[in-house]
């Protein structure tokens, strides 16, 4: 079974972008690399840039246990260091 260190940095790896320094007008256009994960048994949604609070109800009001809340939280960190959001929600 694969870490989640691991599998982070294989998304990491996957995600590529050729826009760099790309102006609109006079306005820097800044975009990041987002992993999406849905499903239809999610209520609302919350991603790793979400706060702290809003992440607390997401696992409330969607029964994550604490197993699956470490999980998510370290997966949320590893897309920290890794530059890219993970993104929760509905299908």
């Amino acid at each position: 079974i694969l870490g989640v260190k691991t599998i982070s940095r294989l998304i990491a790896n996957r995600f590529y972008s050729n826009l760099e320094n790309v102006m609109i007008g006079d306005k820097m256009l800044v975009s990041s690399s987002v992993l999406k994960l849905t499903s239809e048994k999610l209520e609302a949604e919350t991603s790793s840039n979400s706060s702290a609070e809003s992440k607390t109800q997401f696992w409330r009001n969607n029964n994550f246990n604490q197993s699956r809340v470490i999980l998510m939280e370290s997966l949320f960190a590893e897309a920290a260091v890794n530059n890219f959001v993970v993104s929760l929600g509905k299908i």
